[in-house]
């Protein structure tokens, strides 16, 4: 359990949102919720940030890609309904990033969100 600490939420879908961060908060989460990519890069530096890869006009992981300029080693969880394209995919992994499909149960949403800090499922 990773107790109160500040996790960043990048959903522009409210209904999603809204859901994701029930269930984080309730798992212990402290989390920021935004909207969009300029949002995310105003908010303060999270311990874990969770990204749709739909956001903003450049996408989740050119979002990831800033957020990790900015927090190297950023732990970060893309979610999508669809699979990232292959340059997308190549920099997740490369990044120790996280992806998660869509639609996900709130225990799958958890572990992905545990394994990218390096906690136990």
């Amino acid at each position: 359990m990773p107790g109160k600490a500040d996790l960043l939420l990048v959903e522009d879908d409210p209904v999603v949102e809204r859901l994701m961060v029930r269930i984080l908060d309730t798992a212990g989460w402290t989390v920021t919720s935004v909207g969009t990519a300029d949002e995310a890069l105003a908010a303060p530096a999270p311990r874990v940030a969770v990204v749709d890869l739909g956001i903003g006009s450049g996408g989740g992981v050119a979002l990831g890609e800033r957020l990790h300029a900015r927090e190297p080693g950023l732990p970060l969880v893309f979610v999508s309904g669809t699979a990232p394209e292959d340059p997308d995919r190549a920099w997740i992994e490369s990044a120790r990033a996280r992806f998660l499909g869509k639609p996900f149960s709130p225990g799958e949403l958890l572990a992905a969100v545990d394994a990218a800090c390096g906690e136990p499922a």
